[in-house]
């Protein structure tokens, strides 16, 4: 289990219903505008990095994205379900400690604090933070300096059921919050649960260490479900709206001649991938300076260079493809996009753990289904 799964970004039904629906939405909107943003990055636009639909009017790219919404469960039975495969690819990777093993050691002590994420921003609303979440991404940088402390804290506090010291500790990084009134709301039920925080930490048990052989041994995604039979993401004949291709007009009906899709990932998108995972982890210590910096440091660090090594290669083996065809480029770039932004927070979980630094990231990014903080 990696970092996406204890995220609850995989691993349950809901989550991957939301995969579907949010992955269908982002390619309809891709069509619609042309342009793919990952936290103001252009992954996709009319001129680049990857184009969409660059010699059509908006009236034609509309038309194409209104097939999809007027057949919402076709496309999402039939095409969506690679984005859910594309995260089970990433979450191969394990949230571990490597950092915890570097002078100075850099650890996320916030892991055991993961499954109750929801109830720690309900704590920060009940001590009068504005924004908790926002709260959580600026503070986590103050957290991590004072890993030791931070770890000392959330051990007596699920031990001994005392909050003492996290709460002394939240108001050495925040000194707005009253140390009395968070040791109050920490002794009190939270929210309707009927029960404290200390008694809602489960665990407290480290990763173990291991940095894991890459490319680590992902799924072949041959055996996708998603690159089954017929052609994905070619849907049904009786499905009434266009594949636009340039420059020729749109036409009813889809192309007579098959997208070759399942090679296209197969032997062009997913080697890209995994040769930029590799060239990522070889720079491990240039993202510890990122994270030392904070959240969104380390987020913009990792999306500059993985942008780069993944969709360069990608545009050199298929672009006149992408060129071609708006709903396969559409559907490439949301899928890198969410590929980059899953790899950013495994990444993040390989070399930190699972701790709020990673759910701040999976936050920012947009990963996280509405209420979602750990598997069902």
């Amino acid at each position: 289990m990696g970092t996406l799964t204890k995220l609850n970004i995989i691993g349950s039904e809901s989550a991957e219903a939301n995969t579907r629906v949010a992955f269908r939405q982002e390619v309809v909107n891709a069509m619609r505008t042309g342009e793919v943003l990952l936290f103001g990055t252009a992954i996709a636009s009319p001129g680049g990095p990857i184009p969409i639909g660059p010699a059509l009017a908006p009236v034609y790219l509309a038309m194409a994205a209104q097939g999809l919404e007027d057949y919402p469960v076709d496309f999402e039975r039939q095409t969506a379900d690679v984005m859910i495969e594309g995260y089970k690819f990433v979450d191969e990777i394990p949230d571990s400690n490597i950092l915890f093993n570097i002078v100075p050691p850099l650890k996320d002590w916030t892991f055991p604090l993961l499954p109750i994420v929801n109830l720690i921003l309900e704590l920060l609303g009940l001590l009068k933070i504005p924004d908790p979440p926002k709260w959580l991404r600026e503070n986590i940088p103050k957290i991590i300096e004072k890993s030791k402390e931070f770890g000392e804290a959330v051990t007596e506090l699920a031990t001994e059921c005392k909050p003492s010291k996290l709460a002394k500790l939240l108001n050495e990084i925040d000194p707005s919050i009253d140390p009395k009134k968070a040791e109050e709301e920490m002794n009190k039920p939270i929210g309707d649960t009927g029960k404290r925080m200390c008694e809602l930490i489960v665990s407290l048990e480290l990763p173990e260490f291991k940095l894991p052989p890459l490319p680590v041994p992902f799924i072949k995604p041959w055996t996708w479900p998603a690159f089954t039979p017929p052609f994905f993401p070619i849907p049904p004949a009786d499905i009434p709206f266009p594949i636009l291709t340039m420059p020729t007009w749109p036409a009813p009906g889809w192309n007579l001649d098959p997208i070759p899709i399942n090679w296209v990932f197969e032997l062009k998108i997913i080697p890209a991938i995994l040769k930029a995972i590799e060239k990522l982890v070889a720079k491990a210590m240039e993202i510890v300076n990122a994270i030392r910096e904070g959240v969104e440091a380390a987020i913009r660090w990792i999306i500059e260079f993985l942008v780069k090594e993944i969709i360069q290669p990608v545009m050199e083996a298929i672009g006149d493809m992408i060129r071609k065809y708006v709903m396969l480029a559409a559907v490439v770039a949301v899928f890198i996009k969410n590929m980059i932004a899953s790899l950013v927070v495994s990444i993040l979980g390989l070399l930190l753990g699972a701790g709020l630094f990673t759910w701040s990231a999976a936050y920012i990014l947009g990963l996280l289904p509405e209420g979602a903080t750990a598997p069902e």
